[in-house]
């Protein structure tokens, strides 16, 4: 950490092929503290540095806009200068500013090379520890099994204990350690917490393919008509898929009738096969049952907020060797799961019914 004093402490740097000496005061400004300088605020002043835009900063390391301009107004303060300054073309660096982007990236560069080291200093096959993982049931359904399959090959002796819990707890969770990582859908993710976009994914709904009335697509009118499987139980507070819902047809006046309430999503599509009822669930988890069950998939008729797994940690475990591990092997399976998801929607693009937009890509990890 660069609040180490050894990092107060003149180092010997090449930069462009020539031997370059500075410290940290060199950076935070003669007579400043060194104390003042964080290497989050660095990583900061970095992204701003390359987006010259303090909302697509915010967005490149996953925090809230308020949290990266907060950031912003510390960097000006520690180096005693505007750094950016909004002109007709945007935000442009200072001359202050310019001076230190090299400086900057450079040291990020030795902090990562020395947090990588540190963190390949413990072979998987060594790790030993119980991680608790907060997650929703599509999360689990989706994660879980290529999670452990991969944790027994490479980490045997690493545990995972998953719980479902009210996702307006999750930051709390994570702050105290009763939780160590969390999967899950946070429509406002307390900003002391680090995350990235794991899966992109839309709500769909779903209807049986012998619907009396629906037949490869859905009106609003219909969408209302026939009762609704709901997600959530005392176990699952606050379902996040069904709020998003019921605050789209609150803005047009309307409303739904439950059918029956189950405490998995993963339960709607066998239901709504063998009935008449509809229901409200994640892309991935709509194409799966379609594999499997006479459902058909269709868009909303409404426009519903969308609902990427995202992953959550704290600052206090984000140096953590086994906690890096498994959430780089979350990162991993991700990867892999998008692809595998985007070749199952192709080849579900001429299903009747179907009406996906463009695959996004994911938020970039921090």
């Amino acid at each position: 950490m660069l609040n180490d004093p050894k990092w107060a402490a003149q180092s010997t740097l090449k930069i462009d092929g020539a031997k370059r000496s500075f410290g940290v005061g060199q950076l935070v400004g003669r007579g400043a503290p060194v104390s003042r300088m964080s290497l989050d605020l660095l990583m900061h002043f970095e992204v701003l540095m390359r987006e010259r835009h303090v909302t697509r900063a915010a967005v490149a390391i996953g925090i809230g806009q308020s949290a990266m301009s907060s950031a912003l107004g510390k960097l000006r303060d520690a180096f005693k200068d505007p750094l950016l300054v909004r002109t007709n073309r945007g935000l442009v660096p200072t001359a202050r500013a310019l001076e230190l982007e090299q400086l900057v990236r450079e040291m990020l560069r030795i902090a990562n090379e020395l947090h990588s080291s540190q963190v390949n200093s413990v072979e998987p096959r060594d790790m030993e520890a119980t991680l608790n993982l907060a997650a929703f049931d599509g999360a689990i359904h989706a994660f879980l099994p290529p999670l452990m399959a991969h944790l027994r090959a490479a980490a045997p002796k690493l545990q995972i204990r998953v719980e479902q819990v009210d996702n307006r707890r999750v930051g709390e969770m994570l702050e105290s350690g009763d939780c160590d990582i969390s999967l899950d859908i946070i429509s406002s993710p307390p900003q002391q917490l680090r995350c990235v976009n794991l899966l992109p994914q839309r709500i769909m709904c779903i209807a049986s393919q012998g619907h009396p009335e629906i037949k490869g697509g859905l009106t609003l009118e219909q969408f209302v008509k026939y009762p609704h499987v709901l997600w959530g139980s005392p176990s699952v507070p606050f379902p996040v898929i069904e709020s998003y819902v019921e605050s789209a047809l609150r803005r047009e006046g309307l409303g739904r009738s439950p059918g029956v309430r189950v405490p998995s999503a993963t339960m709607a599509a066998s239901i709504v096969a063998e009935t008449d009822m509809i229901a409200c669930i994640c892309d991935h988890l709509a194409d799966e049952g379609m594999e499997i069950l006479p459902i058909q998939v269709l868009a909303p008729p409404i426009r519903l907020n969308e609902v990427d797994i995202r992953m959550y940690w704290h600052e206090r475990t984000h140096h953590d060797p086994v906690r890096s591990y498994v959430r780089k092997s979350l990162q991993s399976i991700a990867k892999g799961l998008r692809t595998e998801f985007e070749k199952r929607r192709i080849g579900a693009a001429g299903i009747r019914g179907h009406q996906y937009s463009e695959f996004r890509s994911p938020v970039s990890a921090i």
